[in-house]
């Protein structure tokens, strides 16, 4: 891979506020397209921090909190429950296979 660029993407943080970031963009020689390479506190195709994610999917952060609400919609927060959820096979297979105790 191979440093092409940086690209702008805005990232919603805990409690609502939206910051913008920079993404590093590589080129793959072997498949001739580009990949983002994302920081440790984003998810794929998701604008939301991964802390904010995990907090709607462990049941921290719900629609009724008064603290939630410049959160994401009730059909967002439960669209993640869902992925995760039909993920979870997986998601517990791949940290048996890297022996991380679970």
């Amino acid at each position: 891979m191979k440093y092409r660029d940086t690209r702008l993407r805005h990232i919603r943080q805990e409690g609502g506020a939206k910051i913008w970031g920079r993404i590093r963009r590589l080129f793959c020689k072997k498949c001739h397209r580009l990949h983002n390479e994302l920081p440790t506190n984003l998810s794929p195709h998701k604008h939301y921090e991964v802390e904010v994610i995990e907090g709607v999917v462990d049941g921290v952060v719900t629609q009724d909190d008064l603290e939630s609400e410049d959160y994401p919609c009730a059909r967002t927060m439960e669209r993640w429950k869902l992925w995760i959820e039909h993920n979870r096979p997986f998601i517990e297979g791949y940290v048996r296979s890297v022996h991380i105790p679970a």
